[in-house]
C-alpha cells in the first residue's frame, strides 16, 4: 500500500535556513515499482530544503521502472543483477553512503514539500533521540492513516499504529519503532547496530531494528 510521509509543518511558513540537508543520503529500494518511483523522486525534487544526496538501488526489476531516476538530476541509481530484498539493499545502500543521517523511503511514498524540513529540525531539537518516522497517509484516502509508528506486545507481536483510522492531528513523540518506509537514522547508529538483519529479506526488519536500538539505549522519536 502507498504511504504519504506527512508532518504537522505550518505549510505557510518558509523553509527554515539553518537546516543542512546536505547531511542526508535519502535511500530508495526499488522493485518493479512502476510510476511510483517517479513520484517519490518528484516528491524529493520538490523539497523546500536541498542539498541532499539521493541513491536508488534497484532490485533486479523487470518492469524498467529504474529508467526514470535518468531523468532527475542528482539521483544515483545501483543497479543489483539479484533481487536483494528491501533488508539487504539498504544495508548496501548505507555502506555505500558516507552522509551523516539516513532517510530510508519506500518508492510507493510520495514526501510532501517539507517532509525532510520537518524530520531535520525534530532531530536538532531532539539530539537524545537516534531515530526519526513520520506519519504516513494512505495513497487511496489522505483521510486514513496508514501509519503512526509501530507497536509491539509483549508477546512479540508487531502492528502499525493507527492503521486505516480516519486521520486526526498526532502529536510528536517517543515511539517504540518507527516504520521503515519512511525513516530516519544518523549513519553511524545503522551501522554500530550491524544494519537490518537481512534474515527478515523484507517486512518486520524495521522493528527488529528499532527494537535492538531500544535495547541499546538509542530511542525512537515520531514526527
Amino acid at each position: 500500500m502507498g504511504g504519504i510521509p506527512m508532518t504537522a509543518a505550518d505549510a505557510r511558513t518558509a523553509g527554515r535556513n539553518d537546516i543542512d540537508a546536505t547531511t542526508v543520503t535519502v535511500v530508495i529500494v526499488n522493485y518493479n515499482s512502476g510510476p511510483w518511483l517517479g513520484r517519490a523522486l518528484r516528491g524529493l525534487a520538490r523539497q523546500s530544503v536541498q542539498g541532499f544526496a539521493t541513491l536508488v538501488i534497484d532490485n533486479a526489476s523487470t518492469d524498467a521502472s529504474a529508467d526514470i531516476c535518468a531523468a532527475f538530476d542528482r539521483v544515483e541509481l545501483i543497479r543489483s543483477d539479484t533481487n536483494l530484498g528491501f533488508a539487504s539493499a539498504n544495508n548496501r545502500a548505507v555502506e555505500r553512503a558516507s552522509t551523516e543521517w539516513i532517510v530510508l523511503l519506500n518508492p510507493d511514498a510520495i514526501p510532501l514539500r517539507r517532509w525532510l524540513e520537518r524530520l531535520l529540525a525534530e532531530a536538532q531539537r531532539r539530539p537524545d533521540y537516534a531515530i526519526f518516522g513520520c506519519t504516513q497517509l494512505c495513497a487511496h484516502d489522505r483521510h486514513r492513516f496508514d501509519g503512526t509508528g509501530d507497536e509491539v506486545s509483549a508477546l512479540g507481536v508487531a502492528w502499525r499504529k493507527r492503521y486505516l483510522e480516519r486521520r486526526e492531528r498526532i502529536p510528536s513523540g517517543p515511539v517504540f519503532s518507527v516504520c521503515g518506509a519512511a525513516l530516519m537514522i544518523r549513519r553511524r547508529d545503522f551501522l554500530a547496530l550491524g544494519g537490518f538483519d537481512e534474515r527478515f529479506f523484507c517486512y518486520a526488519e524495521d522493528v527488529d531494528l528499532c527494537f535492538r536500538a531500544n535495547l541499546r539505549g538509542l530511542r525512537c522519536w515520531h514526527v
